[in-house]
């Protein structure tokens, strides 16, 4: 109701109030706007500066407890910083002259996995259906919080351009929970339910049903159940042979595993901080992280800090943690490659790899997984059981390619685990874990031979067996055994 007894609506009644507010109301008008002003301007500023403490503190499931029990906090609190306005996968293939398909795979569980498939818009590359006829298709996994982004934010002369160019069917991998595959059929990401997972599910239902997909997707009436290369990097890679060993049948749709940096026999961090924390409890660790989405903060730091800014943070968090110079990645890209390098993962999956590096009794090399029967949450040490990988199971031919100044690597061990089916282990003395993914000489270094072991072994399988031959090492600053051809899988191709 408006000044004078008229009865409007919409925009015309807010004009003639706010003109009766001033030339008409008086001065106790005037106050009561003024003091509304002040009171939302207060509101807006409080609620800002308390929801930007809220996602830099590590405590989020306490503050979660506090924040939301009663619905007006709750209101107040509902306000999120959100992440920087990273460009989507997609955008990032397109600007490089290429195209990519979006792939849903469910897993057995029930998680919904985001998957690509990079083409060449160049006419003079052979098509998609060229391609994986000639060559087969490729499966790239990204390592511990990451995502898919990784292997493409380098630009032009990232591996997975390099192997579309080459005439691969290139599809990248997106692990549960993290920025593309963060869905679930009946979960939703709010809940603990959604990320009560570790490498065991990852390695279970992930890496099979992507694998199994891309088979059956690819299949020709020439090759009906067509094999899969796969190239992982750090946990990328881990997954991979801890699936090739928990599932044999894997092994028949899997040509050949390439393990960039694999995370498979790890060692404990530089830090003595950081070393005392990975020690701790796990229950203690879930109370200082939480039983969701591990350093939810992270968009918030790359929100309030510059690029530039902001990859000089990581540079210190790499040193200080791992003891990575980061020299051989260029100073000019980093704040580019940083700026996808945080992807969101369960709280579970990293207190995993802390009790890989601490529960091993001094071999700190070997893949753990959980006693399924206890509950997460116990403070109890004994209601975590040890059961190692078994990779020396894995028949299938792998390739290692690791630096001597990785100190998370255990080079020695890696290769006594995976001997029986290593056809090549390639080392850089100057490469850190990074650096096999954004190391600016790596187009000359390493991947021309990862296109060797491709080209030798992703064609369609033979079905008799030859062990592999060891040859020595063979220069100074790479260290390199080659490849032998005559290894063959006993397996046949097929779609599990």
């Amino acid at each position: 109701r408006v000044h004078g007894g008229v009865l409007e609506s919409g925009m015309r009644s807010l004009v003639k109030y706010v003109v009766w507010l001033v030339f008409d109301g008086g001065w106790f008008q005037w106050a009561w706007l003024l003091l509304v002003l002040i009171g939302v301007g207060a509101l807006a500023v409080i609620r800002i500066i308390i929801s930007t403490f809220y996602f830099l503190c590590p405590f989020t499931d306490a503050l979660d407890g506090t924040f939301t029990k009663t619905s007006l906090l709750q209101k107040w609190f509902s306000f999120r910083l959100q992440g920087p306005n990273k460009p989507h996968f997609l955008d990032l293939v397109r600007e490089q002259g290429y195209h990519a398909e979006e792939h849903i795979i469910e897993t057995q569980d029930g998680f919904l996995l985001c998957c690509f498939r990079i083409h060449n818009d160049n006419p003079d590359v052979p098509s998609t259906s060229t391609r994986q006829e000639s060559r087969g298709a490729v499966l790239c996994m990204h390592g511990l919080m990451m995502c898919s982004d990784v292997w493409v934010v380098r630009g032009r002369d990232a591996l997975p351009f390099v192997l579309c160019d080459a005439g691969y069917d290139v599809w990248l991998g997106n692990t549960r929970g993290n920025r593309y595959s963060c869905k679930h059929r009946s979960l939703r990401p709010t809940s603990e339910a959604f990320w009560d997972y570790s490498l065991d599910e990852m390695a279970r239902y992930d890496i099979p049903a992507i694998v199994s997909y891309i088979s059956s997707y690819t299949s020709t009436p020439q090759h009906p159940s067509p094999s899969v290369s796969l190239i992982g990097f750090s946990q990328g890679a881990a997954q991979c042979f801890a699936a090739l060993s928990l599932n044999p049948i894997l092994s028949r749709t899997v040509s050949v595993m390439i393990g960039l940096s694999p995370a498979v026999c790890v060692k404990g961090l530089s830090s003595p901080v950081a070393s005392a924390i990975i020690s701790a409890s796990p229950a203690f660790l879930f109370l200082l992280f939480g039983h969701k989405a591990i350093l939810a903060s992270a968009p918030a730091w790359q929100t309030i800090l510059s690029e530039q800014g902001f990859a000089r943070i990581i540079d210190k968090l790499l040193l200080l943690l791992f003891a990575w110079q980061t020299k051989e990645i260029s100073s000019d890209l980093k704040p580019r490659l940083y700026r996808h390098l945080y992807s969101p993962t369960a709280v579970k999956c990293v207190v995993h790899w802390f009790q890989i590096i601490t529960r091993t009794r001094g071999r700190m090399c070997h893949l753990h997984v959980y006693d399924d029967t206890q509950n997460m949450r116990s403070d109890h040490k004994s209601n975590y059981v040890s059961t190692e990988y078994d990779v020396s199971r894995i028949s299938v031919p792998c390739a290692l390619f690791y630096g001597l100044a990785d100190t998370i690597i255990d080079g020695d061990e890696l290769q006594r685990s995976v001997q029986r089916s290593t056809v090549m282990v390639h080392k850089e003395d100057a490469y850190e874990h990074l650096d096999f993914l954004w190391a600016r000489d790596i187009g000359e270094r390493v991947y021309p031979k990862i296109l060797n072991i491709l080209a030798t072994y992703s064609q369609p399988k033979l079905t008799q067996h030859t062990p592999p031959l060891h040859t020595q090492n063979t220069t100074a600053h790479t260290t390199t055994t080659q490849p032998n051809t005559s290894y063959n899988s006993h397996h046949s191709s097929g779609v599990y």
